[in-house]
């Protein structure tokens, strides 16, 4: 009897290594025992769903639901009035918990490990823990208007030295005009709070979470916006901001400067901001939805589209698959092609209008076949993933950016050079400039000193003259006339006289002054004595004296 042959198809797989091992020849089958190649299905098969768009649930509500956040299985809903309630993941109409905040909640943000934040109209950012459903404290100072949306970096991040995580950052957007930037620190709280809080403790704000505890504290203000700031958007190193004002602005992470401003973005607010593909789309309350591009030295729009019927606005728009799905002021939900931006389906929805999308859950599906030479089986097998875990489209639009960043940070690098060049160039030239005129001050001061010693030579040979002039005074019985300028001055006349008439020698003989002085004494003698207070006529005098002799 002949060996069975074995099912053979078009696409028979390889033998596995190993197969040469089995020696099928040695040991034939009998005809009668050989058995068909079978298909082997466990009872009760399991219905795959088909792709596609259906309504699961319809639920009547008191008040519209504002904002949701989906964290593991659980949905926190906010409605219009500030009333929180935590719903069943896979049935809406399950309500696990009620919060009553009293506050209206404009936008919420999920954390790890387990913290909730909620941006308020009014009274800061609250924070919540979420396994028990618990409120634990507030943000506040941040802002002076309400929080109208966050950005967090969610991730916990691999533990470090000492129980500490990563520092993280987190940004939070007003109608105060502001963007915050909030510094995030994570230890386990046995390990105690790591020095960089320690050191400030009385700035962060402190959650404990039970094992993990969290602080936070205020970073810088980034101020550029002229009106509330609606939505934001962190893509790799950038983050990106719409307002109220119809801008957008590009900020960098690291320092929070404004690298790219897009003025009139749109013709009223920019209400919602997502990545699609390799894209950022912006939504307007202008009723347009703009594509634009990444990675160029300046942000430009390639691509719009304005949904008819949605002249008052569109109000959310949400990438699914290759579609984006978007709403506004009509009663359907619009699907946008994510490659041509034309409406590929619309599903009636709400009436009259559609107030906004909220992405609760991400269910990712693949099936997968196993197959064995060895047991001739095949299995069938689906692989569910949940959960919002980052999309390929934002990691790439984030790729895309750090590239950007790279080749700026390279040409900054460059121009930086040339510049560092460029000074050094300045700055040998200002050191010989400055070499030529420190030595024409050193000659200038040298000749200055020159001077000033022969001043000093001067001032001393005068001192010196003075001195011997005040002996003689002294020595003459003279030198009160020091001390008289009056006096002084009248005998100055007096030896301006003597020379004009001829009698100078007299002063320098003491003797023959002395006997000439004496002469006023003759002079009363003989009643001449009024020449004494007539200088004009004792020189008259003098010279009929001298003409005599």
């Amino acid at each position: 009897p002949k060996a069975p042959k074995r099912p053979t198809t078009s696409s028979s797989p390889v033998p596995a290594p190993g197969d040469d091992e089995v020696d099928r020849s040695a040991s034939p089958e009998p005809a009668a025992t050989a058995k068909k190649s079978s298909v082997v299905q466990k009872k009760g098969k399991t219905k795959l769903e088909e792709e596609g768009v259906s309504c699961m649930q319809t639920l009547d509500m008191g008040l519209a639901i504002r904002s949701a956040i989906c964290v593991g299985k659980e949905v926190w809903c906010a409605d219009w009035k500030g009333a929180v309630t935590i719903r069943e993941r896979d049935d809406a109409s399950s309500v696990k918990a009620e919060i009553p905040t009293n506050r209206f909640i404009w936008c919420m943000a999920h954390q790890e490990p387990g913290l909730l934040w909620m941006g308020q109209e009014s009274q800061g950012i609250s924070l919540f823990h979420l396994s028990k459903r618990e409120f634990k404290t507030v943000l506040s100072g941040g802002h002076t208007g309400g929080v109208h949306c966050l950005a967090l970096d969610e991730a916990l991040g691999d533990p470090e030295e000492e129980g500490r995580y990563p520092t993280r950052r987190g940004w939070s957007g007003s109608n105060d005009f502001t963007i915050r930037q909030w510094w995030i620190e994570t230890w386990i709280t046995k390990a105690g709070k790591p020095d960089k809080v320690k050191s400030a403790s009385g700035r962060y704000t402190i959650v404990n979470l039970g094992k993990f505890s969290v602080g936070i504290t205020a970073g810088i203000v980034m101020h550029g916006h002229t009106n509330g700031v609606r939505a934001l958007i962190r893509i790799g190193p950038s983050l990106w901001s719409g307002s109220d004002d119809g801008s957008i602005r590009i900020w960098s992470c690291a320092d929070g400067e404004c690298s790219e401003v897009i003025e009139d973005a749109h013709k009223g607010s920019v209400l919602r901001l997502a990545v699609v593909r390799s894209f950022v789309w912006s939504a307007g309350s202008d009723g347009v939805i703009k594509e634009w591009q990444l990675g160029t030295t300046k942000t430009t729009c390639i691509r719009k589209v304005a949904p008819p019927g949605s002249e008052k606005g569109i109000y959310a728009i949400v990438p699914l698959g290759k579609d984006v799905w978007s709403c506004g002021h009509n009663p359907n939900i619009r699907v946008l092609s994510q490659h041509g931006m034309d409406i590929s389906d619309e599903y009636p929805a709400h009436n009259p209008y559609v107030s906004n999308l909220l992405a609760i859950d991400r269910v990712e599906t693949r099936i997968i076949w196993s197959s064995s030479i060895a047991d001739r089986k095949l299995k069938v097998w689906r692989h569910t993933v949940r959960g919002n875990v980052p999309s390929m489209d934002e990691l790439k639009a984030a790729n895309t950016l750090y590239e950007k960043e790279s080749q700026s940070g390279a040409e900054k690098l460059t121009k930086l050079l040339e510049t560092v060049n460029a000074l050094e160039t300045q700055l040998e030239i200002a050191g010989l400039e400055y070499r030529g005129q420190l030595e024409d001050l050193s000659s200038k001061l040298a000749e200055e000193q020159a001077a000033r010693a022969d001043v000093e030579e001067q001032r001393r040979f005068l001192e010196e003259e003075m001195a011997g002039l005040r002996r003689l005074f002294e020595e003459a019985g003279l030198g009160h006339l020091l001390q008289d300028p009056e006096a002084l001055r009248s005998f100055l006349d007096l030896k301006r006289l003597f020379d004009e008439a001829g009698l100078g020698h007299l002063l320098n003989d003491h003797d023959a002054l002395q006997n000439f002085l004496a002469l006023g004494q003759v002079l009363q003698d003989l009643g001449l004595g009024r020449f004494l207070n007539d200088p004009e006529g004792f020189r008259a005098f003098l010279q009929r004296a001298a003409q005599i002799e």
